[in-house]
């Protein structure tokens, strides 16, 4: 019972947390490109609105960032770089098989701080996917829409004549 009350408690505040982290690291995303861009109201008027990154930009970061990981993971628990490799995509993208865990549960959960940003980025992955969907879908929508109305404008034109 103590451990329904715990999971029911600890996992929206994890939520809430990856959430606040998700958010900042979207916030340093933005400023990153924009300086890159060299963007500033003297020279190109008002500030670009930064929407987000591509889902391939974020796919390259989250496995640039879970690939650095690996590394990370396999020098401290002396790990083979493929098990390495899968204990962080799979702890990463929530899953977590459970078959390969750290010995050390202290230096793992000192590690948990770069869990907790893989998450975020993961989650922002997910964002980039999600907007990326939907924005091919409302497009996918509006094409088939127009046709639509091209088809009834012929139809009304044949019923005319």
């Amino acid at each position: 019972l103590v451990s329904i009350l715990y999971g029911g408690l600890a996992a929206p505040l994890l939520a809430v947390l990856i959430g606040q982290i998700s958010s900042i690291l979207h916030s340093l995303l933005a400023i990153i490109v924009l300086a890159s861009k060299g963007t500033s109201e003297d020279k190109h008027g008002p500030a670009e609105q930064f929407t987000g990154l591509s889902a391939t930009s974020m796919l390259t970061i989250l496995a640039s960032y879970a690939l650095c990981g690996s590394l990370l993971f396999s020098l401290v628990f002396l790990w083979d770089i493929t098990d390495s490799i899968y204990f962080v995509f799979s702890t990463l993208s929530t899953v977590g098989f459970g078959d390969i865990v750290p010995e050390d549960s202290l230096i793992f959960l000192m590690l948990g701080g770069y869990i907790l940003i893989g998450l975020s980025v993961y989650s922002l992955w997910q964002e980039s996917v999600v907007a990326n969907i939907e924005l091919q879908l409302e497009e996918m929508s509006s094409r088939l829409e127009s046709h639509k109305l091209e088809a009834d404008r012929r139809n009304i034109k044949e019923h005319s004549q």
